[in-house]
């Protein structure tokens, strides 16, 4: 019942499992939340409960385990009634398992990438919704360092090419130690950073989201408020442009 919520989720948004789960409970048997006693809600306690609310408070994609289960449904020619909520558990964990199709994605994917002229990133190169940099703030150039002498928990990267390299090593290295150690070493107690930092990979799990200490490429957008693009200011311009990039692929956020 202790387990908290994301700590990158807004407060006022944010709810712990538990809590989750008793929601879950009282709808099974239609009755007020605040009736149902603590062993009842145990009861629906399960992988597929959690995953719905990771999927939902941690992540942001409500629905996801629905979607994956009509996945299922396709493959196997089955009807969705026919596919159980274990086998979608099984199916994620199947993924990540060593050798399977998300592990390898994870192995070999890059935060950033180099083509030619062009310059791809998931979110952005520069934001200005950053809890850690208020305003507008670079990621380019950034690479997180929690040894870095600025105190800033990255270092500064100059040259492109060698940003993007070193980028590239760190969240491999991260990855690296989700494999080393893919479970909770230490559950976390708290809202905070580093009561979440108990497991391998933890860094590059920040990185990946709005609550990340750092300025990064993966959640991140440069916007104006009717979701248009916005142009790059000048010196980030001129910093591509001599570093012989013409154009820069993103994603992340729907535009219009």
């Amino acid at each position: 019942p202790e387990s908290p919520g994301g700590y990158w989720v807004p407060a006022e948004t944010r709810k712990k499992p538990w809590d989750f789960c008793r929601t879950e409970a009282a709808h099974a048997v239609d009755l007020p939340e605040d009736r149902e006693p603590d062993d009842f809600i145990r009861q629906h306690v399960s992988s597929a409960s959690l995953t719905r609310y990771h999927e939902k408070h941690d992540m942001g994609s409500d629905g996801s385990f629905e979607f994956r289960r009509q996945e299922l449904s396709h493959m196997s020619g089955r009807p969705p009634h026919g596919v159980s909520d274990r086998e979608v558990v099984e199916s994620y964990r199947e993924g990540s398992r060593a050798g399977g199709l998300v592990r390898e994605y994870m192995r070999h994917s890059e935060l950033a990438l180099l083509l030619g002229d062009t310059l791809y990133v998931h979110g952005q190169i520069i934001g200005n919704q950053f809890v850690c940099e208020p305003g507008d703030a670079w990621c380019i150039q950034k690479v997180p360092d929690l040894t870095a002498s600025n105190g800033k928990g990255y270092r500064i990267v100059e040259r492109l090419e060698e940003w993007v390299h070193e980028l590239n090593v760190w969240a491999a290295s991260e990855v690296a130690d989700w494999e080393a150690r893919p479970t909770w070493l230490r559950l976390p107690t708290g809202d905070s950073l580093e009561a979440w930092s108990g497991r391998g990979g933890a860094g590059l799990i920040a990185y990946g989201t709005p609550g990340s200490p750092v300025p990064t490429v993966v959640y991140c957008r440069w916007l104006e408020d009717n979701s248009m693009p916005k142009a790059y200011p000048p010196e980030l311009s001129e910093y591509l442009a001599s570093s012989g990039v013409r154009r820069v692929v993103v994603g992340h956020t729907p535009h219009g």
